[in-house]
């Protein structure tokens, strides 16, 4: 029977029925004691049939993954387990066979790493056999050695068997197949030589006898022409130098010469494969290596992995004739060259890769070959993420200009590496190659129009990836040449369409509505016409390729956010689109189709945002839904032989986008999900959350509160809820059934994104209800955000240790710590608008005892001092909190008090850190606030102050950089303000509206300019002297780049200041058109667009 079982497993297709029979097999395998099973199972493996092979993976699975509950080890007698392990070695000498040895050495294993006495049998075995004259035997003898190499040295130490002069005599053995198991043993006995402390516990004369030994045999087999096992011992060596490359480094010269050798002969391409990857992680491992070793590595790359860049001749002809498409596969020579530049430019991309990418791209320049170009083309590409940290504005500027001189060669596939390399370093190189979009913009719409099908494909690739990082300025000008561009690739082909459709959700996003509505008018009836061909396929389809799937995907993300954008040209038809909507998400849930179902959700959940009331009914309609998918339990049926988790990704993945759009949804209407409140409520607090769902499941019950606060039941919610947040923040709280544990510095952001939405409810309640906060619970949120606090310091220790310890160079070095400490800004960003919320929404009606932990916190962060970046950010996030106590206490004696002990301090790190953009942009900003309230006369007159700007303000305007302008824009709001007060005169008026010319980057900053000017201009005889400037100043800020977000703008400062640029525009007259005709031709084009 139970043979009968293995066969039917081994050959059912239909899904439920093999279901069933494993069910049965896992429920035979299960009994205890085992001993029916074991003797069934070893039966099985030891006599030869259909299903032995079978029956001998399902054992070693069984002791691989279970461990002490495996079957071997519930065996009625325990001796017995030994027994049976003596039956499948008396096996094995006569018929020997890998899936057998497999099975002893996992037996082996565990029995070393829990500590139980050894099996000695094997040991003989091993001896016994190697000196058998059957090969087959020898080769299972050295397996057998192979299969415990894999686990440290100290364990093997407890064996009764010296592994290391084993394995030496081996990798003499003239029989290749013995060579190659014993080459595989070395290296793992090479990665498992450490102790607990990481030191080396085989001495390093015999670790470079190993080395040396694996060399020769690898070029002994090569010189035998083995290529089929000397591509599996280059594998073995390769996997060794990327895990434990310090120990081999030594022997780099000789790694590379054994490179060149492999790659000047004529070797398979595997063989190649296998020498290129392991020249790789020689490269990743040289770190400040010496000049010689630079000079071998530049000559090899030079010689061998250059020319193999470019595919083979026959591949590209079948390329060219559509038989194949562009595709790398990582088993082929060009993908493991171009993965060899990356190493290079990302190791050594100072010393070699910029200076041989320069030289190659001069010498394609000169060149007519199509390979030259291609290879120079692709190299360039490939370089880009090693060169992003160290390539200058003209350097791009020059590779771009090389780019679009090799769009227009006579080849197709060097035009379409150009796209491709448009693409990669469109993405990695921003905003450095969007400065160069009045070349590259043309370029690429050319490219759109090429003759070859994979060009076109790629060029409408590269042209949506560019244009997203784009301003609406830089764009503007190209609009009708992108409207041409996207109708094109809507009559091409899937891909075309898809990267139009994205293109157009780019243009949707940068463009002012009134801008893109032409274009909408012009594309959208075709656009929808294939949206109903659309959903005929998702009602007759039951599967989707890949390129059907991103095209579905694509067509509701711009429909989407065409609704958003410009909602009046779909009032008619938005019905009749979120109907659809809804039916896909329904029936993408049937068809298990995630990617479709996911982008769907997250449309809906932005559109929710503005159109609550119209998506209000459909999101009822998808509320049983929603409640379905979260219930689905993500612990997929256990596997008889796979070794992963088993978790379905695809369910968290879902749950998370459904707990995400409810918590939206519920944050811009109540009133949708109340009736649901209660059932919702039990639910989120019930549920467990996998580990990636957490912050999704925090974030949700956050939301619940302001459901609870809409029902008129928040009393009885949300100290359940905050019980909830308490529990995953705090580490002494008592274990929660559904805490999940924060393992990453940007979850803590997350989680105190979260918590900031709990916080934001509680203070609305507080104000609805007219009480006062619970002073026990403020403190506990207090108390949570500490520790949160603590725990990033943590992590961040963590982090940076183990990166110095890392074998980087300074630019990776400097990259990886540079992630960190934006990790950590984030964090330290949250926990400040944790506390700033609470002053935000109680304003005067803030306790005492809150005011009172808001300073001694702003007094905490201050004296976390500037010596780190970490620090310097609590700093900026302690002049943040001033700027919201300025900004909503409104009684100016009180923000006095509050503030000015914290004065000299900001003096003097802003005169530590002047060239810090972003120190100096957040103090200026909260002076500003402060200043703004308390006419603080003192500090308005600070003649220090005032010299340290004026400085501060020619050194950012030389550097240039979005975070500069954006600390220039907050200096000039501040000395605006402090002129006002001080009454300064025409001198003082007349440098500084020069300087506020130049204000575009900080949307706020620039608003308030335009106030006070069209202030002042009324009140102020020195600044109505500059009148003409003025006058350009208001029309250059007003119709410059934030046109369309003042003019769109609901808050009533912007509501205010529109007003008052409008009195002002037409009081002044003529003066404005001669402003508007020396402006840019975005500020023309605005300016005919209000006056209409």
């Amino acid at each position: 029977e139970f043979h009968d079982l293995l066969v039917a497993i081994k050959n059912e297709k239909d899904q439920t029925k093999l279901n069933e029979l494993e069910a049965m097999y896992m429920q035979f395998r299960d009994q205890n004691p085992s001993d029916n099973f074991v003797t069934c199972i070893i039966t099985e493996v030891t006599t030869q049939s259909e299903v032995s092979e079978h029956a001998q993976v399902l054992l070693n699975s069984d002791i691989f993954k279970k461990g002490d509950i495996s079957c071997i080890y519930r065996l009625s007698d325990p001796q017995q387990s030994q027994n049976a392990m003596l039956m499948l070695l008396n096996h094995l000498a006569q018929n020997p066979s890998e899936k057998m040895v497999k099975i002893l050495g996992s037996y082996i294993e565990h029995l070393l790493t829990t500590e139980k006495p050894v099996m000695a049998e094997y040991f003989e075995f091993i001896n016994q056999g190697y000196q058998s004259d059957n090969d087959k035997i020898q080769v299972a003898c050295v397996q057998m050695v192979s299969e415990l190499c894999t686990i440290n040295v100290e364990l093997l130490q407890l064996c009764p068997f010296d592994f290391l002069a084993f394995l030496q005599q081996a990798i003499q053995n003239p029989n290749d197949d013995v060579g190659n198991q014993a080459v595989y043993a070395l290296c793992g006995l090479m990665m498992g030589n450490e102790d607990a402390e990481g030191k080396p516990i085989i001495p390093e004369e015999a670790t470079n006898q190993i080395i040396e030994a694996i060399l020769n045999r690898i070029s002994s087999t090569l010189q035998n022409k083995n290529e089929k096992i000397a591509t599996k011992m280059l594998t073995s060596f390769g996997n060794l130098i990327h895990i434990f490359g310090k120990a081999v480094i030594n022997f780099a010269p000789s790694i590379i010469q054994l490179v060149d050798e492999v790659m000047k002969n004529d070797f398979i391409e595997e063989v190649k494969c296998m020498a290129v990857n392991a020249f790789i992680c020689v490269i990743e491992e040289c770190v400040g290596v010496r000049r010689q070793l630079i000079e071998q590595i530049k000559n090899t790359v030079q010689l061998y992995i250059i020319p193999n860049l470019v595919p083979k001749q026959e591949d590209i002809d079948e390329w060219i004739k559509g038989v194949t498409e562009y595709d790398y596969k990582d088993n082929t020579i060009d993908y493991l060259a171009a993965d060899c530049i990356v190493a290079v430019a990302a190791t050594l991309g100072k010393q070699v890769t910029m200076p041989l990418v320069n030289e190659l791209v001069s010498n394609a320049l000169q060149s007519d070959m199509y390979q030259v170009q291609c290879a120079a083309v692709i190299a360039l590409s490939t370089a880009g993420t090693g060169l992003k940290e160290i390539v200058k504005n003209k350097d791009v500027e020059s590779f771009c200009q090389a780019l679009c001189y090799f769009a227009k060669s006579n080849h197709p596939r060097v035009r379409f590496e150009v796209t491709c390399t448009l693409i990669t370093l469109s993405e990695l190189w921003v905003p450095k190659m969007q400065k160069q979009y009045q070349i590259l913009i043309p370029t690429m719409i050319q490219l759109i129009q090429d003759e070859n099908v994979n060009v076109r494909e790629n060029g409408s690739g590269a042209l949506v990836t560019f244009i997203k990082h784009l301003n609406y300025e830089q764009s503007y000008p190209y609009i009708d040449q992108y409207q041409n561009a996207i109708q094109l690739c809507l009559e091409g082909s899937m891909k075309m369409q898809t990267n139009a459709l994205q293109t157009i959700t780019a243009l949707v996003e940068i463009f002012d509505k009134e801008d893109i509505r032409p274009l909408l008018l012009s594309l959208m009836p075709s656009i929808l016409q294939q949206f109903n061909q659309v959903m005929q396929s998702i009602e007759s389809q039951n599967e989707f390729s890949n390129d059907q799937s991103l095209f579905i995907s694509a067509i509701v993300k711009t429909i989407g956010s065409s609704c958003q954008n410009n909602f009046e040209l779909f009032q008619e038809m938005i019905d009749g689109i979120l109907a659809n909507f809804v039916r896909i998400i329904a029936r993408t849930v049937e068809l298990q189709q995630h990617q479709m179902f996911n982008e769907t959700v997250r449309v809906l959940s932005v559109l929710s945002e503005k159109f609550t009331s119209v998506i209000a009914p459909y999101a009822e309609q998808l509320y049983p839904l929603f409640m379905n998918v979260l219930r689905q339990d993500p612990i997929q049926k256990e596997s008889l032989t796979d070794d992963s988790q088993p978790i379905n990704l695809n369910v968290v993945e879902q749950q998370i986008d459904v707990m995400t759009f409810i918590a939206d949804f519920i944050d811009d209407s109540q009133e949708i999900y109340a009736p649901h409140f209660e059932e919702m409520l039990q639910f989120f607090l019930t549920f467990k959350p996998m580990s990636k769902q957490g912050v999704a499941h925090l974030y949700c019950i956050a939301q619940m509160t302001g459901l609870a606060l809409a029902n008129g039941q928040y009393e009885d919610t949300h100290r359940e809820i905050f019980k909830i947040f308490y529990a995953n923040m705090c580490p002494d709280e008592e274990e929660s059934h559904i805490k999940f544990e924060i393992q990453t510095i940007s979850q803590i952001a997350n989680v105190l994104d979260a918590l900031s939405v709990f916080v934001k409810h509680y203070c609305e309640y507080c104000v609805k209800v007219k009480q006062s906060t619970e002073k026990e619970l403020v403190e506990k949120i207090f108390i949570a955000v500490e520790y949160m606090l603590v725990r990033m310091q943590e992590l961040s220790k963590g982090e940076l240790e183990t990166h110095a310890q890392q074998d980087f160079d300074e630019d990776q070095l400097e990259a990886a710590v540079t992630d960190v400490e934006q990790d950590c800004i984030d964090v330290i960003e949250t926990a400040g608008v944790v506390y700033g919320l609470f002053l935000k929404h109680l304003k005067d009606n803030v306790d005492q005892y809150v005011v009172q932990q808001v300073a001694n916190q702003a007094k905490e962060w201050f004296e976390a001092s500037i010596d780190s970046v970490i620090n310097t950010q609590f700093t900026i996030e302690a002049a943040s909190l001033i700027a919201d106590f300025s900004q909503y206490i409104s009684d100016a004696e009180t923000v006095k008090q509050f503030v000015q002990p914290f004065l000299p301090m900001m003096m003097e790190y802003l005169q530590q850190k002047k060239e810090d953009a972003d120190l100096v942009r957040d103090y200026m900003s909260a002076l500003y606030e402060y200043l703004k309230k308390s006419n603080d006369i003192q500090l308005a007159s600070n003649s220090e102050l005032m010299t340290l700007l004026v400085e501060m303000l020619q050194l950012f305007k030389e550097e240039g950089s979005n975070d500069a302008n954006a600390a220039c824009d907050n200096i000039c709001i501040f000395m605006c303000q402090s002129g006002r007060l001080t009454g300064q005169g025409p001198e003082y008026w007349s440098q500084l509206i020069e300087y506020c010319k130049d204000m575009r980057e900080d949307y706020y900053e620039v608003i308030h300019c335009l106030e006070f000017f069209c202030d002042e201009i009324i009140t102020n005889e020195h600044v109505q002297a500059r009148a003409n400037d003025v006058v350009l100043l208001i029309v250059n800020l007003f119709f410059g780049i934030h046109y369309s977000g003042i003019k769109n703008d609901k808050e009533q400062e912007s509501i205010r200041t529109v007003n008052k640029v409008k009195k002002f525009l037409k009081q002044a007259g003529t003066l404005v058109k001669q402003a508007v005709d020396v402006g840019t031709q975005f500020v023309m084009k605005n300016y005919q667009d209000y006056m209409q």
